[in-house]
């Protein structure tokens, strides 16, 4: 299965109901109108926080949810690593902090 290509949604809400509201429209024009089924389609959300007004509005709609989280971007080994690395290159007389920093190995 494909991930990643489709059509996206952009709107500028005035507030997260208007947003949720908006979301739940499209995707049930999605799937009535342009016959793409539920399991084809996906929200994105960059933290919990954004997801909060979504979920009544998706239950309302009798829309199936299902809740993947991610780890955080700055939480995530790598973007710590690749952080760490890149503190290095700007200041590379501080030893201090790169030598107090573990640089993840990953084969």
């Amino acid at each position: 299965m494909d991930k990643g290509h489709g059509a996206r949604l952009l709107c500028t809400p005035r507030d997260d109901e208007e947003e949720a509201r908006t979301v739940v429209e499209e995707i049930e024009y999605a799937r009535i109108a342009k016959r793409i089924p539920w399991s084809e389609q996906a929200i994105f959300v960059s933290d919990q926080y954004q997801a909060r007004p979504l979920e009544p509005r998706l239950r309302k709609g009798s829309i199936s949810l299902s809740l993947d989280w991610k780890p955080k971007l700055f939480d995530r080994r790598e973007v710590k690593d690749f952080l760490r690395l890149s503190q290095d290159s700007v200041n590379p007389d501080d030893d201090i902090s790169l030598c107090g920093s573990q640089i993840s190995a990953r084969v």
